[in-house]
């Protein structure tokens, strides 16, 4: 909805981010994906990155929502406008200890990239069950890396405690990357925990 507003849609054009449009934005704007499919497709030919953020909107709250379909279309769509690229996805997930306050802690993890060349033949047979494979694959890998709530009455329980639990821990804030996993590794585990106490 911001690209409609045209100050904004100018200064997110200079930053180079670009919007993929969806069924609800209407049919007319479903039209503009195939232009922006193609800059996708030149760039990923002259061997550039892509930051794609695949749930197709802003959250944020705790977990992995649903992820869209658009990555994979994309992924494929380069490879049918030059497959000689060798192209990956790397599923990348990122966790704020508090996304709506200033100098909060981010975590980012980095799981195994994702070689989708070895889809390629079986999109050319399956095209729209090769894009759920490939969709699954992506949500899998990022699901592994997330911090996860399944139950949304648990959930101001278990942002106390890992918030009691980070204070443990003394970060330096004049630091700008703080290199331990622990405070991350042990948040994910914590909450999902939670998972179990309704079985």
């Amino acid at each position: 909805d911001i690209f409609k507003k045209a100050f904004y849609h100018n200064l997110l054009s200079k930053l180079h981010m670009i919007p993929i449009f969806r069924f609800r934005d209407g049919h007319e704007n479903m039209k503009k994906n195939q232009e922006i499919f193609n800059l996708c497709n030149q760039k990923l030919s002259d061997n550039q990155a892509l930051v794609i953020f695949p749930e197709g909107h802003l959250s944020t709250g705790i977990g992995l929502d649903k992820l869209q379909k658009g990555t994979a279309r994309m992924a494929f769509s380069a490879l049918q406008n030059n497959p000689s690229i060798d192209l990956y996805i790397i599923p990348v997930t990122f966790y704020y200890s508090n996304p709506h306050h200033y100098r909060g802690d981010a975590f980012v993890e980095c799981s195994k990239s994702i070689h989708v060349n070895s889809y390629f033949e079986a999109y050319k047979e399956h095209d729209a069950l090769t894009i759920n494979k490939l969709t699954t694959h992506l949500e899998e890998a990022m699901a592994e890396k997330v911090i996860t709530i399944a139950d949304d009455k648990y959930k101001t329980m278990v942002r106390s405690i890992l918030k009691m639990y980070r204070n443990e821990f003394f970060i330096k804030r004049n630091e700008v990357i703080f290199k331990d996993r622990q405070i991350y590794q042990n948040s994910r585990l914590i909450s999902n925990n939670f998972l179990e106490l309704d079985t």
